[in-house]
């Protein structure tokens, strides 16, 4: 819990409650971790030292079911893909040859890309400093960085796109808010193809990444190397996914379940 304080205990309370109203039925947990557990060595590992990343301090990377789900309704997974999940909670991953090589967020879901509600990735004096300055309890700056941040905190106003877009024209922190997505998301995608070394596709995923055709055009603006790139929008499906790992593990007939 440590590790995912977002998502995971409202996930464990699920099926700790299962297993009292339904004794006996086999569960299945579908970690969004699990895409990317062989990432190489010198990408999911932190520069800190080892007595430090012997307590699991890691990049473990997030959205893997979302990019499971993707690469499902490929009929040709390329050699070097990108997957750019943008929605409240926003990553892009590199793959080659189908597994995860990097992704933006990292030990928690809070790291990497700027999103709704969440700074992503912060200089850790940052931190140092807020502590100094009056933010002293863990529970503070867990609000302040994970709910009161990102696309809402630069704009003051909210963290849903449809709102900013349509007031970027007149309000400049919603303006600013859209751009420094962009070219959060811009700039963690030239990443991703210096990993792989190129780029065969990129898919735009997530409600920002399939709805927000205007910041698509954007973030492609600037990244000369794309044209001539495959790109597509495609829907995530996480469920869908969960569905198939769960009827192949269970043995409930898992080839027949397609999106």
């Amino acid at each position: 819990m440590p590790f995912a304080p977002l998502h995971l205990p409202a996930a464990l309370d699920v099926l700790e409650n299962l297993q009292h109203r339904l004794a006996g039925v086999p569960q299945v947990a579908c970690l969004d971790t699990a895409f990317h557990s062989a990432m190489p060595d010198v990408s999911k590992t932190y520069a800190l030292p080892a007595n430090i990343r012997a307590l699991g301090v890691e990049r473990y990377g997030f959205h893997g079911l979302s990019i499971e789900s993707i690469l499902a309704q490929l009929d040709f997974v390329p050699e070097r893909t990108i997957v750019a999940h943008l929605g409240n909670g926003a990553s892009t991953t590199a793959i080659y040859r189908g597994k995860s090589i990097d992704t933006s967020m990292g030990l928690t879901p809070s790291g990497g890309l700027m999103m709704g509600t969440r700074t992503g990735d912060l200089d850790p004096g940052v931190v140092m400093f807020l502590m100094r300055h009056g933010f002293g309890t863990v529970n503070e700056l867990e609000q302040l960085f994970d709910h009161g941040s990102g696309l809402l905190g630069v704009s003051g106003i909210t963290s849903d796109v449809r709102e900013l877009m349509s007031k970027r024209t007149v309000d400049k922190q919603a303006d600013l808010a859209l751009r420094m997505f962009s070219y959060y998301v811009r700039k963690s995608i030239g990443g991703m193809a210096a990993a792989l070394g190129g780029v065969d596709l990129v898919v735009f995923t997530g409600g920002i990444g399939e709805h927000a055709a205007e910041l698509r055009e954007e973030i492609c603006a600037d990244l000369p190397f794309l044209k001539g790139v495959n790109i597509r929008v495609l829907p995530a499906q996480e469920d869908l996914q969960i569905a198939r790992i769960t009827a192949r593990l269970t043995g409930s007939g898992g080839a027949r379940l397609s999106g």
